[in-house]
């Protein structure tokens, strides 16, 4: 029988969807200061570059304005050329999936990589997502290893289910299973439902030893990198 490997989640779906989530989470506060569209747009032409990166959002949502990929990039840009990291994050989606630009991969990783390097973990899982893809740079999964860790340490369970992956498979990283399951299971008490598949496939190439201390290995990183660490999520 064919052997079943462990699946990896870094793919285009997550990497937009996660984007977007964060940017309307932002979005709602910043409208309640806010009272209208007219004082939003007056404050982001003014260089406030949280009303520019909401803007944004409400352009690339269609939410409170018609649907406009071009705007949402103008705006984006704006807020993340001030060096705002939620912007930069967004605008390099934009790029990835050419929504208001042309597609380019290359500047995608660029904007990606200046939110990541400010501690966004969101960028973070996607850089690696972009490594380990050979998006806008040579493929290299010892580097896309690092940033999902960084992530992962963070609280993101998508990072921590990626990097359960790569242990799993030895991708950019020694292949240690105890390493995967304590990273897979990290992920799979926040929820995460590939985590837990994962963890399954995990488990029957285990010895009950290695179970054993995978576990308690999984309870050090629950209380290090829960979700109380996925400030930046």
């Amino acid at each position: 029988m064919a052997q079943t490997n462990p699946k990896i989640t870094i793919r285009s779906v997550y990497f937009g969807m996660l984007l977007l989530s964060a940017a309307v989470m932002i979005l709602t506060v910043r409208l309640t200061v806010a009272s209208d569209l007219d004082s939003l747009k007056a404050a982001a032409e003014q260089g406030d570059f949280e009303a520019q990166f909401n803007l944004g959002v409400m352009y690339e949502t269609g939410e409170g304005v018609p649907q406009n990929f071009t705007e949402a990039v103008r705006w984006y840009s704006m807020a993340a050329e001030q060096g705002y990291a939620t912007a930069q994050s967004n605008l390099g989606y934009m790029y990835s999936t050419g929504r208001g630009v042309p597609k380019n991969d290359t500047e995608a990783v660029r904007w990606i990589g200046m939110a990541a390097e400010q501690g966004y973990a969101t960028a973070q899982v996607n850089l690696g997502y972009m490594y380990s893809e050979g998006r806008g740079v040579p493929q290299n999964d010892t580097e896309a290893a690092p940033w999902f860790r960084i992530a992962a340490e963070q609280g993101n369970a998508e990072a921590q289910v990626n990097l359960g992956y790569m242990y799993s498979t030895g991708r950019g990283v020694p292949k240690d299973y105890v390493q995967a399951y304590a990273w897979s299971n990290t992920a799979t008490a926040q929820g995460h439902e590939t985590a837990m598949e994962n963890l399954e496939i995990i488990t029957k190439e285990m010895t009950t030893a290695d179970i054993t201390k995978a576990q308690e290995l999984s309870r050090e990183y629950w209380e290090a990198y829960g979700p109380n660490r996925a400030s930046s999520e």
